[in-house]
């Protein structure tokens, strides 16, 4: 079979090397002159609820951080009421179990319009129902 000389038909190995150049080029370009990279880590929102999650057992207040905590969870909410492990991944029932439960214990109301999206998609995917 002839190539036609387009992206389209380039064997795999030709896409696999001008993806692994570009990588190379990416990181030769992004890299400190102490030989390392910085960049923001970044994760799903299970970290932010785990620490709401441990400083309210452990009596450690902080109004003004669990707020801002608070905020970016519910920032964070998709349109069908879940939270995702990973950027445009699908609802995750775990995350979504876990972010509703914060909320709740740094006292969203059951009632609100967030909480009752969780609770929907969380009950839809056999979710604990109390």
């Amino acid at each position: 079979m002839a190539s036609s000389g387009t992206t389209e038909s380039a064997p795999p190995w030709d896409k696999l090397g001008r993806a692994i150049r570009g990588t190379q080029a990416f990181f030769r370009q992004n890299q400190y002159t102490g030989g390392y990279w910085w960049g923001v880590l970044e994760s799903n929102p299970t970290m932010e609820a785990e620490y709401l999650l441990l400083s309210h057992f452990l009596g450690k207040e902080d109004p003004e951080r669990w707020r801002k905590i608070r905020n970016n969870i519910l920032k964070k909410q998709r349109e069908d009421g879940s939270w995702g492990q990973y950027y445009q991944a699908p609802g995750d029932l775990s995350i979504s179990v876990e972010c509703y439960f914060a909320l709740k214990l740094q006292g969203c109301s059951p009632e609100s319009d967030a909480l009752i999206k969780a609770r929907d998609f969380i009950l839809s995917r056999g979710g604990v129902p109390n």
